[in-house]
Order: structure tokens, then C-alpha cells, then sequence
């Protein structure tokens, strides 16, 4: 699975209730059935601390 963080969070990924969301309803159920998770940043132009550490 390929989560594209620009498509869900905008050019700056700041929020971590969409980080928490991206976490609870993508990351982990794709996780859980054994899915390879690729977190794409490619067209992010910044993002903060507290974004990154919710994954």
C-alpha cells in the first residue's frame, strides 16, 4: 500500500489528528494483514515533528 501524506494532509503535513487518522484507518489494518506500507512525501513541501511521530 502507498499512502500519498500530500493527497490526505496537504503540502505542509501538520495535523496530527490526519496523522492519527492516516495511522488508525491505513497504516495499521494494512500492517495487520501484512501488507508493505510506503509513506510517500514526494510533493510535501515541509512537515512537523508531531506529524511524524504519530506514524
Amino acid at each position: 500500500m502507498e499512502i500519498r501524506i500530500t493527497d490526505m494532509a496537504g503540502s505542509f503535513a501538520e495535523n496530527k489528528d490526519i496523522a492519527r487518522k492516516i495511522r488508525l484507518d491505513s497504516i495499521i489494518p494494512a500492517l495487520e494483514n501484512g501488507e508493505d506500507v510506503v509513506l510517500d512525501f514526494e510533493r510535501a513541501e515541509g512537515t512537523t515533528q508531531s506529524f511524524i511521530m504519530l506514524f
